[in-house]
């Protein structure tokens, strides 16, 4: 494994004490947002703010800041929601940004990177009863 796949994240041991840790790139991958299950996806970014995505309908999503009260606060300083497919940075408004399915975006808070979102162009595959044999070439 080379290293740009290794990263370093900072976490509590068992004591509470926080310290650097090298991870995989694959073990940091969380899950998946959806657009139309209706459940938010939450990130901690610092002990006051939490990031959210939340869908607005099944197009597109709102990403927005929540303090600890979950009370909608603005953009942090430094946070940047990138565009990856355009390479663009995107304007919030009023406080959020809304991003769409049909695109990858990377948000970034003072040049790290809090979470990538990825576009998945995949169809599930549900065969039919007696189509059960299948190949993938």
């Amino acid at each position: 494994m080379t290293n740009e796949n290794k990263i370093t994240m900072t976490v509590k041991d068992s004591v509470g004490v926080k310290r650097k840790k090298y991870v995989n790139r694959e073990d940091m991958l969380g899950g998946t947002f959806s657009y139309i299950n209706g459940k938010t996806y939450i990130i901690t970014i610092d002990n006051n703010t939490k990031v959210r995505i939340s869908s607005l309908n099944t197009d597109i999503a709102r990403v927005y800041f929540v303090n600890n009260n979950n009370v909608q606060v603005s953009v942090p300083n430094g946070m940047v929601m990138h565009d990856d497919v355009n390479n663009y940075d995107l304007r919030h408004f009023r406080g959020e940004y809304h991003i769409s399915w049909i695109y990858s975006y990377t948000l970034f808070w003072n040049g790290n990177v809090v979470v990538r979102l990825y576009n998945q162009k995949q169809q599930a595959v549900d065969r039919g009863v007696g189509f059960e044999d299948y190949e993938i070439e």
